[in-house]
């Protein structure tokens, strides 16, 4: 059987998180991943997304960003950010992270999420319908290098009714 280094994660001074060796206590990192990336910036992302400030947005996608959706994925800051830009205008999405773990190479969540459809949108691969809502827990995997998304995994867990 492999051996695996013993990690455990907590929070570190100034709220970031701090991994450590569990065996000889040296600290392994203490961003969110990457470099400059960190708790605020992380949670600063949400905000954004909440916010529909898709200007706030792109500069956390790398110039080669993958976002891969169940059914597609988008690429690049503008092909993530114009996707969004459009779909908002006929769902209201609101997420919320309730669960996060990090160490120097990216970040994965529980995201929840809502949708609130005040428009058929005409997308075959993701059709909602006016007056249709939606609330998720999905599992989100961000691999972070210079302080920006590289890569994004979304993965269904749940729907509540």
């Amino acid at each position: 059987m492999p051996e695996f280094p013993l990690r455990e994660c907590g929070f570190g001074r100034l709220g970031h998180i701090e991994t450590r060796d569990i065996v000889s206590g040296r600290v392994l990192g203490n961003s969110l991943g990457g470099l400059h990336m960190t708790r605020d910036d992380f949670y600063r992302y949400i905000d954004a997304f909440n916010n529909r400030a898709y200007d706030q947005l792109a500069p956390y996608y790398a110039a080669s960003a993958q976002l891969e959706l169940p059914g597609f994925t988008l690429e690049g800051p503008e092909g993530i950010t114009g996707f969004y830009r459009d779909f908002h205008q006929y769902v209201r999405e609101y997420i919320e992270v309730r669960f996060l773990v990090a160490d120097e190479n990216g970040v994965a969540v529980e995201l929840y999420t809502e949708f609130e459809c005040h428009r058929d949108y005409p997308n075959e691969k993701l059709p909602f319908k006016r007056g249709e809502t939606r609330r998720l827990l999905n599992f989100v995997h961000y691999d972070v290098e210079n302080g920006q998304f590289q890569r994004i995994r979304v993965a269904r867990y749940r729907q509540y009714p």
